[in-house]
């Protein structure tokens, strides 16, 4: 009976033995298990954390970049618009000057007219035509006509050239219209010079806004 008794107490302790080492394996295994979820928990946290960081900066260098580039657009809308403006300003002095010196030189304003008279001529198509001048070039108008009506009938054979009443609202020029009424020449100086600056001016939107588009 001593004996039995012995070899089931060695048993028992043998058993517990090996429980107790069992359950240390199982709990160490455990302990390293939640230590690596841990880890992997932490590294993919950074991991997001240095995504996010990432894409934030990217962001942010995206963003920065487009407001450069609207702000160098600004810049560059800014500065060609002063240039047009300077390019404006420039030719509408240039015209007044020129208009004063037609206006206070007889002999330019003569030439202006004599032009102004076979170009309207040769452009119309009607042969019968009224010339009405402007109140201060009313004497130069028919004085040109008469002098130069030969040269005016090469221009347009079976040509029929009146002076008419002046023309009301303006001072230099003459506006030449066809007896029907269909034809117009307009060559009023203020209407000549408007006509010039708005044509130029296009021209000058044109070379402007052109050279930024390319």
């Amino acid at each position: 009976m001593g004996g039995e008794r012995g070899f089931l107490e060695a048993l028992v302790g043998e058993l517990r033995a090996a429980a107790e080492e069992e359950a240390k394996r199982v709990i160490a295994e455990a302990e390293e298990e939640a230590k690596r979820i841990v880890e992997e928990a932490r590294a993919k946290a950074e991991a997001l954390k240095e995504e996010r960081r990432r894409r934030r900066e990217e962001e942010l260098r995206r963003r920065a970049a487009r407001e450069a580039a609207l702000k160098r657009l600004e810049l560059r809308r800014r500065f060609w618009n002063e240039l047009y403006s300077l390019a404006e300003r420039a030719l509408e002095a240039a015209l007044e000057e020129a208009c004063a010196l037609l206006k206070s030189n007889l002999e330019y304003r003569l030439m202006y007219l004599q032009r102004g008279l076979e170009r309207g001529v040769a452009s119309m198509a009607s042969p019968s035509l009224v010339v009405h001048p402007c109140s201060e070039d009313r004497w130069l108008v028919e004085r040109l006509v008469s002098e130069n009506w030969e040269r005016l009938r090469k221009l347009k054979p079976g040509l029929r050239l009146t002076v008419g009443s002046p023309l009301p609202g303006c001072r230099h020029g003459f506006l030449l219209v066809s007896e029907d009424g269909r034809e117009t020449f307009n060559a009023a100086l203020e209407a000549r010079r408007r006509e010039l600056e708005q044509r130029l001016l296009t021209e000058v939107f044109k070379l402007i806004w052109g050279g930024v588009s390319g």
